[in-house]
């Protein structure tokens, strides 16, 4: 996102904001929290003024009653995010930071897609893969479980010891 676009949305959230606490005012209240994701896609410079620099600050710490953002937001209203919020971008940063760093993949390495194949595959009865045809293997698995869930809750013994096995096979 480009510095000069942020300016521009948060001040026209601004006015909005300004706009829906006039009276007979055809603009909505704002029912969301304000949105204090959006300061931490810049970063201050080092030598940002002293009341840039603690605005920032206060923009950081939270929405909470005992934070310091929730009680000026308790005391002034949304109307205080947004216009220090501006403040803050016209002042302070000169660029945005490049990117958010990349999510670790690594906890995926180890998931088996084709082990879930294989398992199904073997206790699947032909009906079971015929409603399951062209989906993955992944929710062919659940489903198989939730079939199985479905027997071990029934009222009948038969039914539920048949529902215990086929959870035991498709565990194993």
């Amino acid at each position: 996102m480009d510095l000069v676009l942020l300016r521009h949305v948060v001040r026209r959230m601004g006015v909005l904001d300004a706009q829906s606490l006039e009276v007979d005012s055809k603009t909505p209240k704002a029912t969301l929290p304000v949105p204090t994701e959006w300061v931490h896609l810049f970063d201050m410079p080092k030598q940002a003024a002293p009341h840039i620099d603690f605005l920032f600050t206060v923009l950081h710490s939270g929405t909470r009653e005992r934070d310091l953002l929730g009680a000026m937001l308790a005391n002034y209203g949304r109307r205080f995010f947004w216009d220090s919020f501006d403040h803050v971008l016209t002042s302070g940063p000169s660029k945005m930071l490049e990117g958010l760093p990349a999510p670790n993949l690594k906890a995926f390495e180890k998931v088996d897609v084709v082990s879930f194949a294989q398992v199904q595959s073997k206790h699947l009865t032909k009906s079971m893969s015929k409603e399951l045809a062209g989906t993955s293997a992944f929710n062919e698995y659940f489903s198989g479980i939730g079939e199985a869930k479905k027997k071990v809750h029934s009222k009948e013994p038969c039914a539920r010891n048949e529902g215990y096995s086929a959870v035991i096979r498709l565990a194993s």
